[in-house]
Parts: structure tokens; C-alpha cells; sequence
């Protein structure tokens, strides 16, 4: 629980958290920075923890793809800020890692991240879930996403032995 209010942590909406035992607590104030898709750490974890298995699937699922990162105003300091703070929280070049890291094994990554539409909602937007709901259904319906997603029916499927 605690791992998930740190995720979410992200002021002045939610609170940050601490965490750890007393005298050692750390606080926790944005859990995206860095770490907005922490895919690599996830299987580096499972890694550890099973390091006689290979990962055989891994479900990303995104938040709305941002768009082309770039400046408006090179001369603004505050659209600067914007820039570092986008980079920061970049999730499509983690995942396009991961994608590649996969591509030579055989193992499955499915990606799932709207493409277009949710770039101008922001966490503090939480009143247009009307809105992330149409968009994600139109990606849903897409041709390539809706294989991806039978694809990975199969390989949980075939996993789980319920093909």
C-alpha cells in the first residue's frame, strides 16, 4: 500500500508519504520523476528475485502518449522548466528499451498507451474521465492495438495452460 501512495503522491493533490522505520522514515513527494514507467526496475526486481526464470511477458500500460518534446519559447526560462520536467517524466523511451531488449528473446511486451488526445490532461484533470474514456476506447479499437491485445490473451493463456 505504501508503494502505491508514494506513486501517487503528487502535490498539492495528494500528500507525500513517509516511509520506513522510525528515525529512517524517507519522505516521498512525486513518484513519476524518473520513474513514471518503471518497467526496467520491475524486471530487474523479478530478476533478482527469480534469477533461474527468463520473463516471458510484461503488460505496460500508459498514461496517454505526450507527443514530440520540444520548446515553444527557447528563450523562456519557464518553458524550459516545462521541457526538463516533460523529459523527466518520459515513458516512451523507457518503453522503446524495453521493446528492443524483447525483440531479441522470446518473451512478449505489450505496451498499452493512448496515442493521441490525452496529451493536454494532466493529474490534476480528473474531471475529464469522460473525455480518457473516448479516447482509450477509440485506441482500443484500433487494428494493430486490438492484436496486441489477442496476442497477449495467447501468451497468458498459453502461460497459464488454459489454451
Amino acid at each position: 500500500m505504501e508503494a502505491v501512495r508514494a506513486t501517487t503522491a503528487e502535490q498539492p493533490f495528494f500528500p507525500g508519504i513517509e516511509i520506513g522505520d522510525f528515525n529512517l522514515e524517507e519522505t516521498f513527494i512525486h513518484g513519476g520523476l524518473r520513474w513514471s514507467n518503471p518497467v526496467k526496475y520491475v524486471l530487474e526486481e523479478a530478476r533478482s528475485i527469480f534469477p533461474d526464470q527468463n520473463v516471458i511477458c510484461v503488460v505496460s500500460i500508459g498514461t496517454g502518449a505526450p507527443g514530440i518534446i520540444g520548446f515553444e519559447n527557447p528563450d523562456s526560462t519557464t518553458d524550459l522548466i516545462k521541457v526538463v520536467k516533460k523529459i523527466a517524466n518520459d515513458c516512451e523511451a523507457v518503453s522503446e528499451d524495453v521493446a528492443r531488449e524483447f525483440s531479441d528473446k522470446d518473451g512478449f511486451y505489450c505496451r498499452l498507451n493512448v496515442e493521441h488526445g490525452l496529451q493536454g490532461v494532466g493529474f490534476e484533470e480528473w474531471e475529464r474521465l469522460a473525455d480518457i474514456k473516448t479516447h482509450t476506447d477509440r485506441h482500443l479499437q484500433k487494428y494493430e492495438v486490438s492484436r496486441k491485445i489477442d496476442r497477449l490473451v495467447q501468451v497468458l493463456n498459453w502461460r497459464t495452460g488454459a489454451l
